[in-house]
């Protein structure tokens, strides 16, 4: 297991960057082995930072710490518990950054070394897959149905920065949890309700139970959600994951079948191709 965290406000304040650090430090108990975080900066660039070490020594370095001057309006964070791919190896730890967005996942792909898509990727870890995946095409509501299609059978929580639109996006499938807190001024999202209620408690001195119209929820499995500029959440159903039937909706196309120019089997379209320098490219859109 991993943690996630991500965080939006509109008026960083050195509160809320406290906040930000105490999540961080409480995400640690779910992934020990390497931290990371990525942010827009002031000209809408997405900058990302990453280590081969546990949270609590993170938020000491000036990888972190510089926020204290100005925490960025969007951010998320990830802390590592490894199963595939070293963390002495930074390049396998999280964020996975690609030309339009920037991703933290928890969660493990089966049968990731079999699939196609590995041959997307540039690190040993199985989480590039789903951002090589989502990068396929550049609608975000189909990219991430794509997501759900392919790792259909798979356990996902996935938080991703937009280069294109400035959003935070979030999803997950029944396999991993994911909780939202929003105030008048700032919207948080951790792994469990613990981690944020006593990050809450470290930042402020109070329980959470004591502050009037916090807002507390848990996204619905199957369900696309967007943080926009003024942090309303937008959201948008893919997949009906009931509780009786958790493992598989029945709306979601396996993609069991890939061969060279051929759309093989369900929907959406899935043509296998190679580019100019012989590499196997894949589309996934109707």
């Amino acid at each position: 297991m991993c943690g996630l965290f991500g965080f939006a406000c509109n008026k960083p304040t050195k509160a809320l960057y406290r906040m930000a650090t105490e999540v961080m430090i409480e995400t640690e108990e779910r992934g020990p082995h390497a931290t990371g975080h990525a942010y827009f900066d002031a000209r809408g660039r997405i900058q990302t930072k990453k280590a081969p070490v546990p949270a609590s020594e993170y938020v000491l370095t000036g990888r972190w710490n510089w926020m204290k001057r100005g925490m960025p309006s969007r951010l998320l964070g990830h802390c590592r518990f490894t199963t595939q791919g070293s963390e002495t190896d930074n390049k396998n730890n999280h964020p996975h950054v690609g030309e339009r967005y920037a991703l933290t996942h928890n969660g493990t792909l089966k049968k990731y070394e079999y699939n196609p898509w590995k041959e997307l990727c540039t690190t040993e870890c199985d989480s590039e897959a789903i951002l090589r995946v989502m990068e396929l095409g550049q609608d975000t509501r189909k990219a991430v149905q794509r997501v759900f299609n392919c790792f259909y059978d798979s356990n996902f929580a996935v938080m991703a920065l937009d280069k294109k639109t400035q959003d935070l996006h979030f999803f997950r499938n029944p396999g991993r949890p994911l909780r939202v807190w929003r105030g008048t001024d700032f919207l948080v999202i951790g792994s469990t309700e613990d981690i944020l209620e006593k990050a809450f408690v470290s930042s402020f001195g109070i329980s959470s139970a004591k502050v009037d119209g916090l807002e507390k929820w848990t996204p619905v499995s199957g369900t696309f959600y967007t943080v926009k500029k003024d942090l309303s959440v937008s959201k948008s159903e893919l997949f009906d994951y009931t509780p009786a039937a958790p493992a598989l909706p029945q709306k979601v196309q396996q993609y069991g079948h890939y061969s060279l120019g051929s759309k093989g089997y369900g929907k959406p379209s899935r043509v296998v191709n190679h580019d100019s320098s012989g590499n196997l490219v894949f589309d996934f859109d109707d």
